[in-house]
Order: structure tokens, then C-alpha cells, then sequence
């Protein structure tokens, strides 16, 4: 049986709001994507072939936008990750190729 996990308190008291900044839009072009799917093409599998696409104003948090992560996930034929749970709404694009078992008529 697996040890119990406890959550972390972490006081904030007296700690002023963060000033609200809007962020200029990013622009995300074809060509940067398609150099990143052949990039994460590239070398041995290691379970998953993903890369985080950042907003330059938000790269401590990793966000495209704050609340918002965006990822670029690449599986090649013959490949499977472990399936996960996501605890956020998730929305998935197929960009390339087809799933497996599904015929093309």
C-alpha cells in the first residue's frame, strides 16, 4: 500500500495582488510548428514526444496564456504512450496521419 500524500499550506497573508498585464498576442507560424513535429521526430522515443509552446511574457509559468497550456505532442507508427488522466479540459487537433483502426472511406 502507498504511503498517504498531505497537501502544502503556503501562507500568503499581506501579499499584494498581481498587477494585471495584458500580453501581447504571440503569432505562431506553420513553419515553426512543422520544424518542431520533425524535431520531436527525431531520436529515440521515450515514452511521449512533447514540447510546450510558451508565450515569451509567461515563460517562468509555461503558459501560452495564463491559464492555458498548449502542447505539441508527436507519435510516430508503432508508437503508444501510457494512458493518463487529465484533471482540466483537454482538447486534441490530429494534424497528420490517422488513427489506428479507422479505415479511410
Amino acid at each position: 500500500m502507498s504511503e498517504e500524500q498531505h497537501a502544502t499550506f503556503i501562507d500568503r497573508s499581506g501579499r499584494a495582488p498581481v498587477a494585471y498585464r495584458p500580453l501581447k498576442p504571440v503569432i505562431i507560424k506553420r513553419e515553426q510548428i512543422e520544424a518542431e513535429i520533425d524535431r520531436l521526430c527525431e531520436g529515440e522515443f521515450r515514452g511521449s514526444r512533447r514540447v510546450s509552446i510558451v508565450h515569451p511574457g509567461l515563460a517562468n509559468t509555461g503558459g501560452l496564456y495564463p491559464a492555458v497550456s498548449v502542447s505539441l505532442n508527436v507519435l510516430l507508427p508503432g508508437e503508444r504512450t501510457v494512458p493518463h488522466r487529465h484533471n482540466s479540459s483537454v482538447v486534441n487537433f490530429g494534424i497528420r496521419g490517422r488513427a489506428a483502426g479507422r479505415s479511410s472511406s
